[in-house]
């Protein structure tokens, strides 16, 4: 069956990440310990695993930020941190243009969208630059499910009226290009823009 579109991660595709800050992301599923040392509390296992849970809460929409360090707070005993960028501690919006480039070529011939665990105050620094895929941009806190579950995926085939063997999936994460692939999507693990240009020609895209 012919491929019909491309959904995209955002963050770490799209938008370049600090190497160091990227892996840990990868592995704590979207927590760094700069975070809970930034708060002021030490990185065991207790403190880590509490602002993961405040962390997957924001991701998918039940609470915000400010309410996630208020109970975080709460929880440690210190108080709320004074760095008004806490939130973008390794954050940094650097576009990766070779894939900007390839997506705009892509675009011609093929529905482009994205699927995102994103936190809103990420979400509204990288927007601006992303009027090109609205309206397919579909965000964790909005659709109040995040990569890798089920229904995340669900939500955006069912939104673009897609099978999952008409679409191919790109993410740095390998858990979320897994759980893709175990729904019948096709995925490529992104590594930098020229294999992603590869990969996307072996599967046949033409672009």
């Amino acid at each position: 069956m012919a491929i019909k579109a491309v959904i995209f991660d955002l963050s770490g595709v799209f938008f370049k990440l600090p190497e160091q800050h990227a892996e840990e992301i990868r592995e704590n599923r979207g927590v760094s310990y700069q975070f809970v040392k930034e708060f002021g509390a030490e990185p065991d296992e207790k403190n880590v695993n509490k602002f993961r849970n405040l962390l997957k809460r924001i991701f998918i929409g039940e609470i915000v930020e400010k309410e996630a360090l208020e109970e975080y707070s709460k929880f440690t005993g210190l108080p709320l941190p004074k760095n008004p960028n806490f939130w973008f501690i390794g954050f940094q919006v650097v576009r990766d243009e070779k894939v900007f480039e390839i997506s705009d070529r892509l675009r011609k011939n093929h529905n482009v969208s994205i699927l995102t665990n994103m936190i809103p105050c990420h979400y509204a620094r990288l927007e601006p630059h992303l009027n090109a895929f609205k309206p397919n941009i579909y965000i964790s806190y909005e659709m109040g499910c995040e990569k890798p579950d089920k229904e995340a995926f669900d939500h955006a085939l069912k939104s673009m009226k897609l099978k999952p063997e008409e679409t191919i999936f790109v993410d740095d994460a390998k858990e979320n290009t897994e759980a893709a692939e175990k729904l019948g999507i096709h995925s490529i693990l992104f590594k930098n823009a020229n294999q992603l240009e590869k990969d996307l020609k072996s599967l046949g895209l033409d672009f």
